[in-house]
């Protein structure tokens, strides 16, 4: 700086602006005592054997996720957070996981590309191919086939009971065929000569009437 053709020095001081921050807690429900559980919130992961994790951020809005948990669900799993001007408390509640298994259901007979259906536990399903599953925990649950127009099928219902393992049911379509019995073949021989004889006795009635002109 130059003042009046003389060099001056002045000296020009910076004071840090201070960024307030508030706190972002998030507290856990569900895992057994001294469980460890972990969040990534803004980038930064933060593992706790206790119920609460906190982070310390100014405003704005972050995204975060819970780390998985053997044998548990949590919800929410993930989501975002808007931090403005006030702290913010995160709720997260773990619950068992139910394992669940397959029911795979699986057809023959019909033609390839029929469709096809299962009701399993009240839910139903249709398929073009020959398969058809459904997953669900331990118990015991209803089904049943729809019928398929010119086809039986076996079982048409019946209950399955899953008990920690996959399960395989087949149904089986059969075509329908007709058959006449005897007795209705018999009948059919028995009107087609008596059509006959009427015929007959009809014409000689009338060559007779001919011949006495």
């Amino acid at each position: 700086l130059t003042v009046n053709g003389a060099n001056v020095n002045e000296a020009i001081s910076f004071t840090p602006v201070s960024v307030k921050t508030y706190s972002v807690t998030f507290t856990e429900t569900g895992l057994p005592s001294g469980a460890s559980w972990s969040v990534t919130f803004n980038g930064a992961t933060e593992s706790s054997t206790t119920d609460t994790i906190t982070f310390s951020v100014p405003n704005g809005t972050y995204s975060y996720t819970i780390g998985s948990v053997s044998g548990y669900t949590a919800s929410p799993s993930s989501g975002s957070i808007l931090v403005n001007g006030v702290n913010v408390n995160q709720a997260i509640a773990f619950t068992t996981k139910t394992n669940t298994y397959t029911i795979t259901f699986t057809e023959t007979g019909l033609p390839s590309g029929t469709s096809w259906s299962v009701t399993f536990n009240g839910k139903t399903e249709t398929s073009n191919n020959n398969t058809i599953s459904f997953t669900e925990p331990n118990g015991t649950y209803s089904f049943s086939t729809s019928p398929i127009n010119g086809y039986s099928v076996s079982p048409s219902s019946g209950s399955i009971t899953v008990k920690g393992t996959n399960i395989s049911q087949n149904i089986t379509f059969t075509p329908v065929t007709t058959t006449i019995s005897h007795s209705s073949t018999n009948y059919l021989i028995y009107i087609i000569i008596a059509v006959v004889v009427i015929a007959a006795a009809i014409g000689a009635v009338v060559a007779m009437g001919r011949r006495k002109k």
